[in-house]
């Protein structure tokens, strides 16, 4: 989980961004490959939209 996606000033109208930041070391399988799956979950029941226009994964192959 990374975080609360709740608006940071809530008498602003329109879009805010909310910045968010992850670490973990991960293995990939007997292929190489690694999935990156990315969702929300939530219980508020009207209509909410989420744009994610910045996601990186660095990749780095230890030894």
């Amino acid at each position: 989980m990374l975080g609360n996606i709740t608006k940071p000033d809530s008498d602003k109208e329109g879009f805010q961004r909310i910045n968010f930041s992850y670490s973990a070391t991960v293995k990939t399988n007997v292929k190489g490959e690694l999935y990156l799956l990315i969702g929300t979950d939530s219980s508020y029941e009207g209509l909410t939209t989420l744009y994610f226009d910045d996601i990186k994964l660095p990749a780095v192959k230890k030894q």
